[in-house]
């Protein structure tokens, strides 16, 4: 890696923006940070032919572009597009990239480059499978969809924990996801709202689409959240049970989408230690589906 220099704004490609989503609340909070002269973190380029073609630092360039600069601090990371990419994914590590970051670089790879899956797996030190989960994540992602995610209209999260796992159940939910998702976008509701919403709209059935097609979301919202909010208070036994039941209910959509992402087990740690638990829950599994059972009778 290169050391830091300075370079005309202007000079920049910006051709891999279409590839990171937009967050416009950590845009401006970045926005007021370097308004009041924090320190900024070099962008990080691949020099392309003489080009600086940015890799990462897209919100960052955007700010400045607000601010009227006109010079730009960089590293440059690679001599050439492929490497630039494969060395910004093992510098981020699946730490600072999101799975829409990761799946779109390793597209560009595979598409535009020719690089086969196992080549790219190898590059990472991935496993293949892990390089085909993310080709496949894009290809099953509606254009529509992705547009709304790349210009920040609808949050990534929501995408992934409220709206992509009823898909992966039943794929004639498709066009289904990409309607939900236009209709949504123009509420700018809550990530908590969305969710609500999401599960009336897959599950709810025919009748409760039509309402919230006519624009009844909002009404439906407050429904929903009115035994939560208003009414008779709940003893503080009620209040901790609701409490767990909500946290499972979260846990059970990350733990579906995890195991659902996740690359084969390759550590002999995790296989003994997700092993036992594993057995422990499926063994608790049956007195808790009763225990549900019951109380949802009861209310």
């Amino acid at each position: 890696m290169n050391s830091e220099q300075q370079i005309e704004l202007d000079q920049l490609d910006t051709r891999f923006e279409s590839l990171k989503t937009r967050d416009s609340g950590v845009e401006g909070r970045l926005f007021c940070a370097l308004e009041r002269g924090e320190v900024l973190d070099p962008l990080l380029v691949a020099m392309e032919n003489e080009t600086p073609l940015l890799i990462d630092g897209f919100k960052r360039l955007r700010c400045l572009k607000k601010l009227k600069w006109s010079m730009v601090p960089c590293i440059t990371i690679a001599t050439s597009t492929t490497d630039g990419i494969l060395e910004w994914l093992k510098l981020t590590g699946g730490k600072r990239a999101t799975l829409y970051e990761e799946a779109g670089f390793v597209s560009e790879l595979h598409k535009v480059h020719g690089m086969s899956p196992s080549v790219i797996a190898d590059h990472l030190r991935r496993s293949k499978s892990w390089v085909c989960m993310r080709l496949q994540f894009l290809r099953s992602l509606p254009s529509s969809v992705r547009k709304a995610l790349e210009t920040g209209e609808f949050p990534l999260h929501a995408w992934m924990y409220s709206v992509r796992p009823f898909m992966r159940v039943n794929g004639e939910t498709r066009a289904l996801a990409e309607e939900f998702v236009a209709l949504a976008k123009k509420q700018r509701s809550t990530l908590r709202e969305i969710d609500l919403l999401a599960h009336e709209w897959f599950q709810g059935g025919e009748e409760i689409r039509a309402s919230i097609r006519r624009g009844n979301g909002a009404y439906l919202l407050a429904h929903l959240q009115a035994p939560v909010s208003s009414g008779e208070a709940m003893s503080s036994e009620e209040q901790q049970l609701f409490k767990h039941l909500m946290s499972l209910q979260d846990l059970i959509r990350k733990i579906l989408h995890e195991a659902r992402s996740c690359e084969k087990p390759r550590s002999k740690t995790f296989k003994a230690q997700a092993g036992v638990a594993c057995k422990t829950l499926l063994g608790g599994w049956p007195a808790l589906k009763q225990s549900l059972e019951k109380l949802h009778d009861q209310c």
